[in-house]
């Protein structure tokens, strides 16, 4: 009698699977786009596994072994983020942190300066729908010299403050469902900025356009073995352009040959301080992505 009370050890076998599965870390290494590669060539060590809510913790890591992200996916294969989100640098230094809803972030965001004080705080507003989406972006000025800061769908709302590294305010934005309203904006100093005065633009090669194509033209080396094969093609650098106008985080977006691509990355490497961007009236990092032409005549 007492052995029909027993459960089936194939059932045994299949709920001890199960839970094995759930309490299972997966890891993966990863580009800072979140593609999967090789180790060797990665950034990132992306952990993922199923809480007890249905949802799947997440943490990613620098390949010092720093966190860099903590969040949860409410859909482990799609990556969705749904929930509370805290971004790092790599000196541990927290830069950025706030809640998704099915990757779009609502909500309250705080972000900071890798010094550790505050960069700028505000509320996020997510459209209803496309038509609204699309009815808030047409009634946005539009500005080729705008800085954004985060290309995200979401809208800013409420009121928004910024700071300058010194801890001086550098503007207050007031927002009504994405739209901005009203604006004022203050030196480092705290003297208050002129309302014509120029507070946003993109970050840009000392001369402009013309001087950085002078420049390639005149220092870029088809390689002899690469030209002699007849390989061409267009190699695209991403680098960042930080608040001094140095570039940082110089790297291959797009490759076509290693020797074009060493040849590409030596000549921006090279390059002198650019114009940094502005937005809020201080300068700010912006991720610029730059084409280069290898073309055989």
């Amino acid at each position: 009698m007492k052995s029909l009370l027993r459960p089936p050890l194939c059932l045994m076998a299949f709920f001890l699977v199960w839970q094995l599965q759930c309490q299972d870390t997966t890891e993966t290494w990863v580009t800072l786009e979140g593609k999967e590669i090789a180790q060797e060539q990665a950034s990132l060590l992306h952990k993922m596994w199923q809480d007890e809510a249905d949802k799947w913790e997440v943490r990613e890591y620098w390949k010092s072994g720093g966190l860099r992200m903590s969040g949860t996916y409410s859909d482990p294969v799609e990556h969705v983020r749904d929930g509370f989100f805290s971004f790092y640098n790599k000196n541990g230094t927290k830069i950025y942190e706030g809640h998704y809803k099915d990757n779009d972030v609502v909500g309250f965001w705080n972000f900071w300066f890798d010094s550790g004080d505050f960069r700028e705080y505000g509320k996020y507003y997510l459209p209803a729908n496309e038509a609204e989406r699309d009815s808030i972006k047409s009634a946005q000025p539009s500005d080729d010299n705008q800085a954004p800061t985060i290309h995200w769908e979401s809208f800013k709302d409420s009121t928004w403050v910024y700071f300058h590294k010194n801890g001086e305010r550098s503007g207050v934005e007031h927002y009504l469902s994405g739209k901005l309203v009203e604006a004022q904006y203050w030196n480092e100093d705290g003297s208050e900025v002129a309302p014509d005065a120029l507070v946003s633009r993109m970050p840009s090669y000392p001369g402009g356009i013309d001087q950085l194509i002078k420049y390639l033209k005149n220092n870029i080396l088809y390689p002899k073995k690469v030209k002699k094969n007849g390989i061409q093609g267009t190699v695209y650098i991403r680098f960042v352009v930080n608040e001094l106008g140095d570039l940082e985080d110089v790297s291959v977006l797009r490759s076509v040959h290693p020797d074009l691509d060493k040849e590409a990355m030596r000549v921006v490497q090279g390059m002198r301080q650019w114009l940094p961007a502005l937005a809020q009236n201080r300068p700010v990092k912006v991720q610029y992505n730059l084409p280069i032409r290898f073309a055989l005549r």
